[in-house]
């Protein structure tokens, strides 16, 4: 039997980051670690739902769960694709309010 890494990542999410409307990644690794690039990390509280944390620990909204492995895939790009789509989308009705309040 071979022993899994606890350090292994299991899972990578995408989503719309609240304030800046820009697509950002976290990665969640076996035990529990989720990870945003190296600015910030976080361990999943015991409990919660992951997307829970996305919202509230790094401000994630529209998340979507690609597996490492499948990230070179076009399923996973067309993904990616849609959510900068959406992220721009919803930059620029941002800005508009913003000049038309």
């Amino acid at each position: 039997m071979v022993k899994k890494k606890q350090d292994e990542c299991t899972n990578v999410y995408y989503g719309i980051h609240s304030q800046t409307n820009e697509v950002r990644s976290v990665w969640v690794t076996r035990d529990g670690r989720m990870s945003s690039g190296l600015t910030q990390s976080h361990y999943l509280m015991p409990g919660r739902d992951v997307r829970d944390e996305l919202i509230i620990v790094f401000g994630l909204s529209d998340a979507v769960s690609i597996a490492p492995h499948m990230l070179q895939s076009d399923h996973a790009k067309q993904v990616i694709a849609d959510l900068e789509k959406k992220a721009e989308q919803m930059k620029a009705a941002k800005e508009a309010e913003e000049e038309h309040p």
